[in-house]
């Protein structure tokens, strides 16, 4: 098993090259990764992690939609592939924990590439806001007006992306180390993320960056950091103001924050929630199968998007209930609510690297959030990614406090 020896060693490093800059590289990384861990399952006869909790309710949610949701759906053969392609993202989440991340240089090397991959994103979306708005060699160029674009592509979600790479950055040089500076990087890291998901112009992204930041307040605090840390969000005020003073383009889409939030059911987002209310209701229980939620009626929109075709909810839990019903979504979040038991029961001697660790949870999975479909294989692709490194970093916990 030379191949896995190699993998091991090497992979760490590109993981973060493989899945911040392309969709199909992304999803071809995960289909490849769990193929060879399933091989290397079967290869040692090693099927320890089909014992643990939020697997066997995912085997659960898994039957589900091939027994009842297929067959009740309106295109039973596509919703019966996406249903067994959903294996690859808990799998993909055991081969990071079990094997990708099962010595702790390999978060070394993954902390080297995720900061190599930040300094392209800072470089690029710097070059595009300030210089020019295609990027390096036109590369990023897209057509959404004052939004910028994931380097050397036209998809407008960086700021969505950065939220990832700031967690899984600071979940290592917070938590694998004891160097006591390490607080000032964190600050210096999220100053920096703060700056490029507001310049990005996504709103959602900068609400969840700022509410994420403010459970990480709650996890870094103690009496030694307290003064820092109200400086720290003092200064990311300052830079708010500062970018609303001299920047239209970024005021503008901070204003636009509270207009959608005071005016939310008139608004896009509002439209496409009630429309997938709609839909939702021709079969609350069951759904009307996976991957179908374009094809099920009302098809548009009503008001400002009443020539607007819904593709999708642009939110996790409202697709899930669309295609999987009722049932599905409750089977769904039984995983993630046994994935947070886990946490709590792994890190409940630190409390600090319980809430870190929980709050990565929330912003791949919590219900508000206004963001993605269910089938979005580049987020899916890091958010199940996320869940690995959780439970690799909490292995190396356990391990510390052993010893």
């Amino acid at each position: 098993m030379d191949l896995n020896n190699r993998i091991e060693g090497y992979l760490p490093f590109f993981l973060p090259l493989l899945l911040f800059f392309s969709r199909s590289i992304a999803d071809i990384t995960v289909i490849t990764i769990s193929i060879l861990f399933l091989s290397k399952s079967f290869y040692h006869n090693d099927f320890e992690w089909l014992s643990i909790s939020w697997i066997k309710i995912f085997i659960l949610f898994l039957i589900y939609l091939i027994i009842f949701n297929t067959s009740l759906s309106s295109n039973s053969m596509d919703s019966l592939f996406y249903s067994l392609g959903f294996i690859r993202w808990p799998l993909f989440a055991l081969a990071i924990s079990f094997w990708i991340f099962k010595e702790r240089k390999s978060l070394d090397y993954f902390l080297i590439g995720s900061l190599l991959v930040g300094l392209i994103f800072l470089i690029d979306l710097s070059f595009q806001f300030y210089l020019d708005d295609g990027g390096f060699f036109g590369t990023s160029k897209n057509m959404s007006p004052g939004r910028l674009s994931i380097p050397f592509s036209d998809n407008v979600i960086p700021g969505r992306l950065l939220i990832y790479l700031w967690l899984f950055i600071s979940s290592i040089i917070l938590f694998q180390s004891e160097n006591k500076k390490n607080i000032y990087s964190f600050f210096v890291l999220t100053f920096t993320s703060f700056f490029l998901i507001l310049i990005s112009g996504e709103r959602m992204a900068l609400m969840i960056f700022v509410s994420a930041v403010l459970l990480i307040d709650i996890a870094i605090l103690n009496k030694k950091n307290l003064l820092k840390i109200i400086l720290f969000n003092l200064s990311l005020l300052i830079l708010v103001y500062f970018l609303f003073v001299n920047e239209p383009q970024t005021s503008s889409k901070i204003l636009s924050i509270s207009q959608k939030l005071l005016n939310f059911w008139k608004s896009d987002y509002g439209v496409v929630f009630i429309s997938s209310y709609q839909k939702w209701m021709h079969n609350p229980f069951f759904g009307s199968g996976i991957h179908q939620f374009q094809s099920i009626e009302p098809i548009y929109g009503y008001g400002i998007m009443e020539t607007t075709k819904i593709l999708h909810a642009h939110n996790y839990p409202l697709n899930l209930l669309v295609e999987t019903g009722l049932i599905g979504l409750t089977l769904f979040y039984a995983i993630i609510f046994f994935i947070i038991k886990e946490i709590v029961s792994k890190a409940r001697n630190n409390l600090s690297l319980m809430i870190f660790l929980i709050t990565i949870i929330y912003v791949s999975f919590f219900p508000f959030h206004s963001h993605f479909k269910l089938s979005h294989n580049w987020i899916n692709a890091i958010s199940w990614f996320s869940i690995g490194l959780i439970f690799s970093i909490l292995n190396f916990n356990e391990k510390n406090s052993e010893n």
